[in-house]
């Protein structure tokens, strides 16, 4: 298993790790998101168990969108480059998670409204 210090090393050359099994991707792509889960679960639970309202749901809903936006565009460039290159079947998955990436930012932003109280503006007789 390849270790940080050695991506450090082949950082230094401007060099990049590349896995030619889906075996050694998948260990790296398990292993990068166990440490993750554990670095940063405790972490936004913690945080999160702050908020006192929705307004306070906001910041960290509008920076959020604002990655995930970041993020659609990064997978949508890739996307077309893969096929520019030929590469149908990755084009393919990119365009997927492109478009799984879009819904969620505008779950987030349906969700950035919500924390906008509703006026109860009573309701007139006649």
């Amino acid at each position: 298993m390849l270790n940080r210090i050695t991506t450090f090393i082949y950082g230094l050359f401007g060099r990049a790790l590349v896995y030619e099994s889906t075996e050694q991707l998948n260990e790296v792509l398990e292993k990068q998101a166990f440490d993750k889960n554990r670095s940063l679960a405790g972490h936004h639970f913690k945080e999160a168990a702050k908020l006192s309202d929705p307004y306070a749901f906001q910041p960290g809903l509008v920076d959020l969108h604002g990655e995930l936006h970041h993020t659609w565009i990064y997978l949508s460039a890739l996307e077309a480059q893969a096929r520019r290159d030929g590469y149908d079947t990755l084009a393919n998955h990119l365009v997927g998670a492109a478009d799984n990436t879009l819904s969620t930012m505008r779950l987030v932003a349906s969700a950035a409204e919500a924390t906008i109280p509703v006026s109860e503006t009573p309701a007139t007789s006649r």
